[in-house]
C-alpha cells in the first residue's frame, strides 16, 4: 500500500514540474488539445491506481 501511495505522489510531483517547465508560448489550440489528453491519460492512471489498490486490499 505504501509503494502505491509513494508512486501516486511522485506521478503528481512530476506532473507539476511538467507544467511549470512548459514553455508558456503555446498557442490555445495547443493547450486545450494537451489539456484533453491530459485528462484521459490521468483518468487512465487513477483506474490503474485503484486497481492496485483493490488487489491490495483483497490479498
Amino acid at each position: 500500500l505504501a509503494v502505491a501511495i509513494y508512486s501516486f505522489l511522485i506521478f503528481q510531483i512530476n506532473r507539476e514540474d511538467a507544467k511549470d517547465t512548459k514553455k508558456r508560448k503555446e498557442k490555445k489550440r495547443k493547450e486545450k488539445k494537451r489539456k484533453e489528453r491530459e485528462c484521459r491519460s490521468e483518468f487512465i492512471w487513477y483506474k490503474v491506481c485503484t486497481a492496485h489498490l483493490i488487489i491490495i486490499f483483497a490479498a
